[in-house]
């Protein structure tokens, strides 16, 4: 499943930072410049010598990937570009029916959306309710943060969809052929590689992906969903 409406989705948001929360055990890496922290603590981890921690959670380093995994199979892969950090994120033996948040469904439907409170939405998901229903009920509390450093980034929601096809033939002829060059061929995948690249101006948007997997369904937000047919 693919969300779209704004830049940087299927499964990497472009970030600066990332934090990933295994059980009672806080990774954190950022970039510009690269650095770990291990529950709050500045932390090396070596190329090619896994970190084991007590509670079972490992960090590897090889090249500009680190991957988290822990005894249950849960698995972040956090790849650096230098300027941005692209996220991947693998859920373990939990199944996928049970399986919660912006990564999972209730019942592992393709069609439906559902909030931290348990409101399903479903296909016609309008913007308003994809952002400030779905996404806010999953946004972490400005109190509960959880970065050591100082998060300086303010949370908001776009005021309106963007989509590849919002932008002129001038704006994305480059992007276009950037994405194109780097093999990727897939129409959504396209789409957004398209989109994410013009809007940041940079290049290196297109290396995250390259490797992506084609969506089995795209939920596109519309501006006002339509009632259900009686």
């Amino acid at each position: 499943r693919q969300v779209s409406g704004a830049p940087t989705w299927p499964n990497t948001a472009l970030n600066k930072a990332i934090v990933t929360q295994m059980g009672a055990t806080r990774v954190e890496i950022y970039v510009e410049p690269e650095r770990v922290y291990v529950d709050g603590k500045p932390t090396t981890v070596a190329v090619n010598e896994p970190l084991l921690l007590p509670s079972g959670v490992q960090v590897a380093h090889h090249g500009s990937e680190y991957d988290i995994t822990d005894a249950d199979g849960n698995a972040v892969r956090a790849t650096l570009y230098g300027v941005f950090i692209d996220a991947t994120v693998g859920l373990g033996k939990t199944p996928a029916p049970h399986a919660r948040g912006l990564l999972g469904t209730p019942g592992a439907s393709a069609v439906q959306l559902v909030t931290a409170d348990g409101a399903i939405l479903k296909e016609p998901i309008s913007f308003n309710d994809l952002y400030q229903k779905f996404g806010e009920s999953w946004r972490v509390p400005a109190a509960k943060r959880l970065f050591t450093e100082e998060n300086r980034a303010t949370a908001g929601n776009p005021n309106a969809p963007i989509f590849a096809q919002n932008l002129t033939s001038e704006q994305k002829a480059h992007a276009l052929a950037a994405c194109k060059a780097a093999g990727i061929v897939n129409q959504d995948l396209l789409d957004d590689c398209t989109l994410d690249t013009t809007v940041l101006h940079d290049d290196v948007a297109v290396n995250a992906f390259i490797k992506v997997h084609a969506p089995i369904r795209v939920i596109r937000p519309v501006l006002q969903a339509k009632p259900a047919a009686q």
